[in-house]
């Protein structure tokens, strides 16, 4: 999907990524490796979403990512979450 190809080929660049660090097959820190080594992303907002709190105090890639957040648990969390994530996407 990053490479553009096959079937995503006519895909539009995101404006902003939503990464869990906590994914089934690869390692969400591979992943943002994986987005980091494309330039065509390097203006495209990058938020980590994850439950366990090393992933946000010390991970490795914070100089990677503009904001960590724990995953919300209810709707009052969410509502939180979108507010923090628009105020990120008005400052770019």
């Amino acid at each position: 999907m990053l490479n553009k190809e096959g079937k995503y080929s006519n895909l539009p660049k995101p404006d902003l990524i939503l990464l869990d660090m906590n994914l089934p097959k690869k390692d969400g820190k591979d992943v943002l490796k994986d987005i980091k080594q494309h330039n065509s992303f390097d203006d495209v907002s990058i938020i980590i979403l994850t439950g366990y709190l090393p992933d946000i105090e010390n991970h490795p890639c914070d100089k990677l990512v503009d904001a960590a957040f724990f995953k919300p648990n209810d709707l009052e969390g969410f509502n939180e979450l979108k507010k923090s994530i628009v105020k990120i996407l008005n400052r770019k």
